[in-house]
């Protein structure tokens, strides 16, 4: 860190860089959002390799500085980087225990799409990392990356490496040309500018005072959005531009204990979510392999949380997939009911709290902070807690559902397609393909012989 040295120079402006003002879509951090930001950078997070090389102890705030410093080496000029995602939702959270999963870093760049730009990204990365031995850098570009993607088309220009931890807090980096959307829902919508700290930290080499740090949304409406945090409201804009429609995650939501903020609106948003899903993966195995994917990554250790998602993604897809056939529909509830079987006892499930009614568009009780007892401001003050260091919560750390009489939880029929039980649409499916596999054959060529 001693080596890195910082210029002041006109940095020409990508399409994620743009002139911040403080406006309506801005805002600014309080001291106990600033340090709560600062603790998080300053945690260690360990990025495992996936076979015998060391596993590498990765300070954020470091390591951002220091690529930076390399990006530059390398002809590159990263414009600015943002915290987005989870963990800026974290940051902003009034109680401070909100859940979430990566460290997503947006990094503007001015070129993505060359082969020599994105090599340069690609060894600027790598050789940011605290390698105790040089030579293991020219091995770790796919070593210690758990994905390593890029995304060219006529709407988004953008690259991903993520580098890769075994408990599932990856160190998320997209360096970003042009993106269309850059979040899904409005509490996952804000991003935090990093590079005033990050100069800030390396040129003082102090942590007493903080500068500015400002926040965006990329919702439109930074209020409504921290309105919507502040009492765990959902609300989305246009799901179907999004891949998979959001469905997952408005699911996951739900199960953390957010409801919808409109719920007629929502009622018809999660008919473009459902439809989108299953145009975007259409066959059943790429639906099982993406579910799959999504709950191994998103849960943990905490089956209670993954046990409601699931029955509240039961519960979507079997009242609002209405343009699906019946076979694909209960093809693919057959396949969440399964994954409800296998990752939990059943003495665990008959204890599970229900969280929510089994209707279209979900409700659940009144949310534990009294919205009418006080408003919630961009820059809340914090009264008596200015001076403390707030904590980050691990990976797999996550809301609790408001405490319920422990009941067990019955999906109610709104459709007869809902009235079938786990064991009915086995029995069902099981039919269907003895039909498909043996008669239909077998009556072929009896007509065919004819």
């Amino acid at each position: 860190m001693n080596h890195i040295t910082l210029h002041s120079t006109n940095i020409p402006k990508s399409l994620l860089s743009q002139q911040i003002e403080i406006n309506f879509n801005s805002s600014i951090l309080n001291l106990l959002q600033t340090k709560r930001l600062f603790t998080l950078l300053d945690s260690p997070i360990l990025i495992s390799s996936k076979n015998s090389l060391p596993t590498l102890t990765v300070l954020p705030l470091i390591f951002l500085i220091r690529l930076k410093h390399e990006a530059k080496q390398h002809g590159l000029y990263l414009h600015d980087i943002r915290l987005s995602g989870g963990a800026a939702s974290f940051i902003l959270d009034p109680t401070g225990d909100l859940a979430f999963r990566d460290l997503d870093f947006l990094i503007s760049v001015n070129d993505v799409t060359s082969e020599s730009t994105w090599s340069n990204i690609k060894k600027a990365v790598f050789t940011s990392l605290p390698f105790s031995n040089k030579d293991n850098q020219c091995l770790s570009t796919e070593i210690y990356t758990d994905k390593m993607i890029r995304i060219i088309n006529e709407h988004d220009r953008w690259g991903l490496i993520s580098l890769r931890n075994v408990d599932g807090r990856n160190l998320e980096l997209k360096f970003v040309e042009h993106m269309k959307r850059q979040y899904q829902f409005s509490v996952d919508s804000f991003q935090i500018l990093l590079d005033p700290l990050l100069n800030y930290i390396y040129l003082t080499k102090k942590i007493d005072l903080y500068p500015s740090i400002i926040v965006l949304s990329s919702y439109g409406n930074i209020s409504e959005a921290f309105q919507h945090l502040h009492y765990r409201l959902i609300a989305v804009k246009a799901p179907e531009e999004l891949r998979g429609g959001g469905l997952l995650k408005y699911c996951d939501l739900i199960a953390r204990g957010f409801r919808p903020a409109n719920q007629m609106q929502m009622k018809d948003l999660q008919r473009y979510m459902c439809s989108r899903f299953f145009i975007d993966f259409r066959d059943s195995l790429t639906q099982e392999q993406v579910l799959f994917k999504y709950v191994t990554s998103h849960f943990g250790i905490d089956y209670d949380v993954r046990y409601r998602f699931l029955r509240c993604l039961y519960d979507v897809i079997s009242t609002d997939s209405v343009w699906l056939s019946a076979f694909e529909r209960i093809c693919f509830l057959r396949t969440i009911s399964i994954m409800i079987s296998s990752i939990m006892p059943l003495k665990v499930v008959n204890n599970v709290k229900p969280l929510l009614k089994s209707t279209c568009a979900y409700s659940s009780k009144k949310s534990t902070l009294n919205q009418s007892s006080r408003k919630y401001s961009p820059a809340c003050t914090i009264s008596n807690q200015d001076c403390l260091t707030p904590s980050v919560p691990t990976s797999n750390t996550l809301i609790k559902s408001p405490s319920e009489k422990s009941t067990n939880l019955i999906l109610l029929s709104p459709t007869p397609v809902t009235s079938l039980s786990f064991e009915q649409i086995d029995i069902f499916v099981q039919i269907v393909n003895s039909l498909r596999t043996e008669l239909f054959p077998k009556l072929n060529n009896f007509l065919s012989s004819m």
